[in-house]
């Protein structure tokens, strides 16, 4: 992701060994930061404002929060997610007038349930890779998704981490951040649903292949989000 002046690099889910490395992480990573040393500075290189600085600092000490609460086996795996999607709306608040955005509120989980309704949809209008996964994930997106999120607990902890660091700064340059936590969970809801009862690896690299890697799948995800906000 290129993010103003920062470049940030990850591991991809895709890769067995590296979505192996990523479901066995089970406390917040330390994020390293390494200066660039180039000294061919383009002259036509935007000038980037000190409020868009301060901006994206507040963005990432949020996301560090929400970091945090992924890993803090104190919470509630459940309340952890509602938790994270309930910080949407003061996320838009603070990008839209500067409103603060204060400490994290767990809810009701009201926020939670809103967002499980969308799942079928979801699953219905992505495209795969395989035609013949889609009854199967669709059954488990269907079934009991809470006792599907508490039953891989430590996997939905990882995985959630690893959508937070992809996905939730990747439109912060331009400020497209409205639905990038609802998008974070949704993928975390259809990665579990890949999984099932099955190998969490190779679920979750069956995921990737089908899902994140392809611009268009998560543009349709998006939609959804916006369309059932």
């Amino acid at each position: 992701n290129e993010i103003l002046d920062f470049t940030e690099c990850g591991l991809g889910l895709s890769c067995p060994t590296a979505a192996e490395l990523i479901l066995s992480v089970d406390k917040k990573p330390k994020n390293e930061h390494i200066p660039t040393s180039d000294t061919n500075e383009q002259e036509n290189e935007r000038e980037i404002p000190t409020s868009e600085k301060e901006m994206i600092k507040t963005l990432y000490d949020l996301r560090d929060m929400l970091f945090g609460l992924a890993f803090d086996g104190r919470v509630d795996i459940v309340d952890v997610v509602s938790g994270v999607l309930r910080y949407n709306a003061p996320i838009s608040d603070y990008l839209f007038d500067g409103s603060p955005i204060g400490d994290i509120s767990l809810g009701d989980g009201s926020e939670l349930h809103k967002l499980f309704r969308l799942l079928p949809d979801a699953i219905a209008r992505v495209e795969l890779l395989s035609e013949e996964l889609r009854a199967p994930v669709a059954r488990a997106a269907s079934g009991d998704i809470i006792g599907l999120l508490r039953s891989h607990e430590k996997e939905a902890r990882a995985l959630l981490y690893y959508f937070l660091h992809r996905y939730f700064l990747a439109g912060a340059e331009s400020f497209d951040l409205e639905d990038r936590l609802p998008l974070c969970v949704l993928l975390l809801f259809i990665a579990l649903a890949f999984i099932g009862d099955g190998d969490a690896v190779l679920g979750a690299v069956a995921f990737s292949k089908n899902i994140e890697y392809s611009t268009e799948n998560i543009e349709v995800l998006l939609e959804i989000i916006a369309e059932g906000a």
